[in-house]
Order: structure tokens, then C-alpha cells, then sequence
């Protein structure tokens, strides 16, 4: 098997022998070139939030400031690629490890359980930072205590609102215009102080990569500007002038507008934009489209108008993967030199759906460049001993194409969104599809990144059951694209009470984990917040939480879920109803510390969250909490080793709400159970288990979450409480 360099914060001594011999890594030589790379470009800052960057213009000279250009430079993305490249490039760096195939073991075996953080949504004692109140020793003690092996750091970056043309635009911190990180999540030292507790602590650090859909900062406004090759960047298109009237009327430089239909086939017909891309076939793509620019003064003086291709709204312009002055993949591999090497992050998140379908023309279903991107940039970071995790969730047939090469994880289609619906519903039926639609796929569900919901929500787009159509996902199931319709229709029916603090967006139900979990009890948010309701809350919680734990691959735990936030009211938010963006419902603040008096809000304006748990730092010490119920789930997946298992079968249930899936387990430890009732009423599951799975009837069954059920043979007579998950340990 292909080995990989070991990363450096991983103890040589636990590491296979043939690892032992390629201790030395490019990731060394990486951070200390990089490192005063970094220094060097560190004379020019984004601006703060309070001096929104004005346009750059001509004053006298007719043309855009060169001075004003050479700063953006500095702050872009693709301005750093140079420097990157140099250090790697006519090196051994790229040559110390292998590219491919991906090897996911070494990063399971170390570290299988993650929690995702945001630290815009953390919530700072004095002037410390977001990075700094995470890297306090007390914090980390707690994580470990919870079985926490791997901290991912979300939307750390620069986003698009630093640079002031739509803040509101700016939510989520995803619209990254920049490799340093944002102002109020902290800075460069911040970091090495959080790295230095983290590898004290032996827990390893992740983050993302440059998604391959920006926020409106330096690149693009130099692209606009027609600088070199950087409107190559993105997908972009300059419109002669005499056809300007065919443009949105603009609303100043910056702020992109999006075309309407008849803007956009306007310039069709005049051979402007193409009639057909190829992602107007996918039907399970996000939103996105094409918006135009003001009229920008670019560097030669000419005024220019731009129509550009964006991802989900105009202030995230999407890169252009097949420019041939490769400007996205320099930009992209930049980024990956950077985290990787400078860093040393052991795993990096990609965003690169953006891509799909990124084709003139549409007569044939194409996600082309994605996949040759996904492969691309997985191999750049195996050959840096880093591994990637693929964000997004794509169809079976898709990850059945990408993986065998592609990253080393991706976010499961599986679990995503179906586990919650079964939660919120009482109904398995598509979890079910879904399980039996990637057995059938061939997939390694020991890849898959098994997830929570967090302040993002809960997305019933539903791309793994969109591309099926009107097929169904699995024999006698319904079509994919009816079964989504009658998935959405079910999740509305029981917000209910919930209204706008449960707010169903587009095809996004805004809700986190502990919320869903208060919603499936049938609170409403006024007894949610009650104590005597916690006990309830948390069981749902530890239920939804242990049915992901239980499966092969990564277990990711948002932060926000180990603090048990509750959604915010406009009240939290802005001074009257009409004023707040209902997305915001689920985007409060919380802290792992006890909390400060009057410290109410984060360094960014983000409203501290109602609790339903106590501080993270607390609830160890606590019996019954959902960290001491985390720290169980963490001693359960250490025990068997499911991180590594192998799913060989989704035996037949009987209620509406019940799954089971049969893991085999690595080395000779036997196979484990998983059956969940999502229902919210007991019943009893009868599971035969077949010989062809190597069990027979001498074979021994333990609940290893209640010890005191256990069984003989492979004719099972399963009691089920109401959300209730058994993890039966066959043997």
C-alpha cells in the first residue's frame, strides 16, 4: 500500500515502521520558506471594517491608481501563487510522497472525531481574540475530555464584507477574498499560539481551502480592472461597450446585479454568452447565474463593464477552472502550499461544486471541470502529506467518478439532511434509498465525513437524490426528485410553532442541531428554553449524535452543538421585525467559558445565543450532559474502530422509522449493529442476519451504548425505545 509522510504533529512513535523512515516532510521546509514569505507581504493590511476601501480612481490621471493596484495586489489571492509556486516548484518537495491513490487510514486512526469551529461566532473575553479564546488550555482539556481529537476552523478567512461594498451580503464568512485570516477572528501569532496549545494537546488543526467561489475583494477588482492575466480568475466577460444598455442599470462600481432572462438572452443572441452552459442540465446544482459590474476604471484608463458568473448570490463570483492562463488552479495550489505547508494543517477543506457543469453547450450532462479539479488538487495535497475532506455534497454517481483519485473525504450523502429528516419526521425512507443507493454505488462509507447540523441548517436541495430525477434511488423507492418535493412538504409541516425562529429559506431549513432536537421533542421555542426541558433535548441530541457516530469515516461535531444554542430573535439582531435577515436565526454567538458579565456579543456584532447547555469547560464534570454523552460515543468508536469499518449491509426493518446497518470492523473485532427508531413511539425490530455476512448461530450480540441488552445467533428480536440507537457488538 502507498504510503504518505507523516505529518509532523503526529508522534513518530505511534506511526507504522515504513512511516518512521520518511519522517523528514516538505511540510518543514514549507513552513520555514513560507513563513518568511508571510512576513514579507505582511507590509499591507485589508482594510478595517471601519474604512471600507474606496474605489482606486483615476483623480487626475485618467486611469485607476498604480500605486492603489500594486496594494490590492498584495492583498490578493492570486498574488501570492508566485511566491508559493517558487518554493516547490524545481524542488524534491512535490516529489516525497505519493499523489495518489488516497490513503485515509493514518488521519483515521489519529484523529476520527473532529468538532467544526466558526470562530467569527465566538464569543472573546477582554481584547482576546477568536483564536486566542479557543487556544486557552481549559478549552482543549474539555475537547479531549470529550473524545475531540481534531479542531476544523470554518470561514476563518478574510471574507468579502472587509472590504465594504454589501456587508449584509456577508453572514457566513464563506465569501474568503483572502489567505490571511479575518480581523476579528484573529491573526498570524493568534494562530501559532492555538497550534502550540493544539499540539501540546495532541489534537491536530484543520481549515479551508480558497473556495472556488469568492467573495468581491482584490482578485476581483483587479480582474475588473483588466490587470495581466487576472481576469482570467474568474468567469468573466467584457461587454463592448455599445451593448452596455443591454446591462443592468448598474448600482455603482461594485455591487454585482444579476441578469434577468431577457438581459441575459439578449446577449445571447448577440453571441455575447453562451446559450447553454452545461450546469443548466444538472438539476441538482445551487443557484447561480450571471451579473454585471458598474463601470470599473481599469489600469490603461478604459472604462469597462463586466458580466461575470456567480455562486448563489452576485457577491460570490466563481472561478474560472479552465482559463488557459490557469490562474484558478495557481490561485487554488497557492492555497494549498499555504495551509499545508505554512500551517501545517494535516487536513483542508474543499468547496469546489462552484465548477460543475462549467462547459459552453448542455446537449449531455457534464459536471466537467469538477471532477478534474476534485483530483487535481486531492493529489497536490497528498503529495504535501496533507489529506483533503470534499465539502460539498455531490450524487453517487459523481463520488463513484471523483473518489477513486479525487480527496480523501467527502461529506456523506448518505447521513446529510437524510438522518435529520428521519429526526424531524419520524420517517427513515430516504435514509434508507440513500444507504442502499451507495452499497450499490460501491463507495467506502469509511471516507465520508459524517456531520451535525450547525449555524449553516439543515439543506434540502438534495443534490445525491436531485440527479436521480424521476428515477428511483433504490428499487421500489420513490423517483429522487419527488421524494425531495415530499421531504420539503413533510419538513414544513413540523416547524410548526417555530415560525421565524426556524425560518425555511429557499431549499434551506435554518435550524442547528440542538434546535431540530427541541423541535422533534414538540417544544416550542418558549419551552425549549426552559430547564426542565433540557434532559429531553439533550437525549435527541445524543440520539441524532450517536446514529453519525456510529458510522465509518470522520465524525464532525459543530461547534455551536456542544453549547447547545438556541435561535436568535430579530430582538437580538436589529431594531425592528422587518430589518433582519431570518438566516441569522441559527448564527448566534456562545462561548466555551463561563460567561463574562455584559459580554454580549462577539468582535464581529454577532448577538450571543440563548443556551440550552452549559459552558463546555462546565458540562465535563456533568453526568447526563452532552459532553459526558459525547466522551461515551468517543470511547464507543475508539473500542471498535468504526472509523475504519466496512458497511457490508443494510438489514430489513420493519417500522416507517427504524434503519440498521451491519459494519464490518477492522482486524478481527467482529461486526457491529447500528439500528435507530426515529420514531417517537417503542416498537420491536426483527433483524435476520444472513450467513453470507460470516455470522452464524453461535454469534454473541452486546448493546455497547445499553449493556443490557445482548443476544444470541442471527435471528434478533430488537426492543426499541422511542429515538432510541443501539450499537450491538457482534462477535
Amino acid at each position: 500500500m502507498p504510503l504518505r509522510p507523516p505529518h509532523p504533529i503526529l508522534s513518530p512513535a505511534r506511526l507504522p515502521e515504513p512511516l518512521l523512515a520518511l519522517r523528514l516532510t516538505p511540510l518543514f521546509v514549507l513552513s520555514l520558506v513560507l513563513l518568511s514569505l508571510s512576513l514579507a507581504g505582511c507590509a499591507g493590511q485589508a482594510p478595517r471594517k471601519d474604512q471600507p476601501v474606496l474605489s482606486g480612481g483615476s483623480g487626475t490621471l485618467g486611469r485607476a491608481d498604480p500605486g492603489f493596484l500594486q496594494w490590492l495586489e498584495r492583498q490578493s489571492l492570486l498574488g501570492a501563487a508566485p511566491e508559493a509556486a517558487v518554493v516547490v516548484s524545481g524542488s524534491e518537495i512535490g516529489w516525497r510522497a505519493p499523489g495518489s491513490p488516497p490513503v485515509p487510514s493514518l488521519l483515521l486512526t489519529e484523529a476520527d472525531m473532529w468538532l467544526s469551529v466558526e470562530p467569527r461566532l465566538l464569543l472573546t473575553g477582554g481584547k482576546r481574540s477568536a483564536l486566542e479564546e479557543l487556544a486557552q488550555p481549559p478549552v482543549f482539556e474539555a475537547l479531549r475530555a470529550c473524545g475531540i481529537r481534531g479542531v476544523y476552523l470554518r470561514a476563518a478567512a478574510e471574507a468579502g464584507a472587509v472590504w465594504g461594498y454589501d456587508r449584509a451580503a456577508t453572514t457566513t464568512g464563506n465569501d474568503i477574498t483572502g489567505h490571511g485570516f479575518a480581523e476579528d477572528v484573529g491573526t498570524e501569532e493568534d494562530f501559532s499560539r492555538l497550534a502550540h496549545t493544539a499540539s501540546k494537546s495532541r489534537t491536530l488543526l484543520a481549515s479551508d481551502l480558497v473556495p472556488a467561489a469568492t467573495g468581491l475583494g482584490p482578485d476581483f477588482f483587479l480582474a475588473a480592472r483588466g490587470v495581466r492575466d487576472y481576469p482570467g480568475l474568474y468567469c468573466a466577460i467584457e461587454i463592448p461597450r455599445d451593448l452596455w444598455g443591454l446591462l443592468p442599470p448598474p448600482e455603482g462600481e461594485w455591487r454585482g446585479v444579476a441578469l434577468d432572462a431577457s438581459q441575459t438572452s439578449a446577449l445571447v443572441e448577440r453571441g455575447i454568452l453562451p446559450a447553454r452552459l452545461a450546469r443548466d442540465a444538472l438539476v441538482w446544482a445551487a443557484t447561480g447565474g450571471w451579473a454585471s459590474t458598474g463601470e470599473v476604471r481599469g489600469a490603461d484608463g478604459t472604462l469597462r463593464r463586466w458580466v461575470y458568473r456567480f455562486h448563489q448570490k452576485p457577491g460570490r463570483p466563481v472561478l474560472n477552472w479552465n482559463d488557459p492562463s490557469a490562474t484558478a488552479r495557481r490561485t487554488l495550489s497557492a492555497s494549498a502550499i499555504r495551509q499545508v505547508g505554512l500551517r501545517r494543517l494535516p487536513l483542508v477543506g474543499l468547496e469546489i461544486a462552484p465548477l460543475a457543469g462549467q462547459e459552453a453547450g448542455g446537449a449531455t450532462v457534464s459536471t466537467a471541470p469538477l471532477p478534474e479539479a476534485a483530483r487535481s488538487l486531492g493529489r497536490e495535497v497528498r503529495r504535501y502529506g496533507g489529506w483533503t475532506w470534499m465539502r460539498d455534497v455531490l450524487p453517487f454517481a459523481d463520488l463513484q467518478d471523483i473518489m477513486p483519485d479525487g480527496p480523501d473525504f467527502a461529506t456523506s450523502p448518505v447521513t446529510t439532511t437524510t438522518v435529520e429528516h428521519a429526526l424531524l419526521t419520524e420517517d427513515a425512507s430516504a435514509l434508507r434509498d440513500c444507504i442502499d443507493s451507495a452499497l450499490e454505488s460501491g463507495l467506502e462509507f469509511r471516507r465520508f465525513v459524517n456531520t451535525l447540523p450547525s449555524a449553516d441548517g439543515i439543506d434540502y436541495s438534495l443534490p445525491q437524490m436531485m440527479a436521480a430525477g424521476h428515477r428511483p434511488l433504490s428499487p421500489g423507492g420513490l423517483p429522487g426528485a419527488v421524494l425531495q418535493a415530499h421531504m420539503v412538504a413533510g419538513a414544513h409541516r413540523r416547524i410548526g410553532a417555530w415560525g421565524e425562529q426556524a425560518p425555511f429559506i429557499g431549499d434551506v431549513l435554518y435550524v442547528n442541531a440542538t434546535t431540530l432536537s427541541a423541535i422533534a421533542a414538540g417544544f416550542t421555542p418558549a419551552q425549549a428554553a426552559a430547564d426542565e426541558n433540557v434532559v429531553a433535548i439533550v437525549r435527541n441530541h445524543l440520539f441524532l449524535a450517536a446514529f453519525k457516530a456510529a458510522q465509518p469515516g470522520l465524525f464532525m461535531l459543530p461547534a455551536d452543538n456542544l453549547a447547545g444554542t438556541l435561535p436568535l430573535t430579530w430582538e437580538h439582531v436589529a431594531l425592528r421585525p422587518e430589518s433582519w435577515r431570518k438566516e441569522q436565526a441559527a448564527r448566534g454567538a456562545w462561548s466555551p467559558m463561563p460567561p463574562i458579565s455584559g459580554l454580549a456579543i462577539t468582535r464581529g456584532g454577532v448577538p450571543r445565543a440563548p443556551a440550552a447547555y452549559p459552558p463546555v469547560v462546565v458540562q465535563k464534570g456533568i453526568e447526563g450532559s452532552f459532553v459526558s454523552g459525547m466522551a461515551r460515543l468517543a470511547s464507543l468508536r475508539t473500542a471498535t474502530g468504526v472509523a475504519q469499518g466496512i458497511v457490508v449491509a443494510r438489514p430489513a426493518t420493519r417500522g416507517e422509522g427504524s434503519v440498521a446497518l451491519l459494519t464490518r470492523l477492522p482486524g478481527d473485532r467482529g461486526h457491529i449493529l447500528t439500528i435507530a427508531n426515529f420514531a417517537a413511539t417503542p416498537t420491536t425490530e426483527h433483524i435476520r442476519l444472513e450467513r453470507t455476512w460470516n455470522l452464524d448461530a453461535g454469534t454473541r450480540g452486546k448493546d455497547m451504548l445499553d449493556e443490557t441488552f445482548t443476544s444470541m445467533g442471527t435471528d434478533m428480536q430488537i426492543p426499541m425505545a422511542a429515538r432510541q440507537c443501539r450499537v450491538i457488538l457482534l462477535r
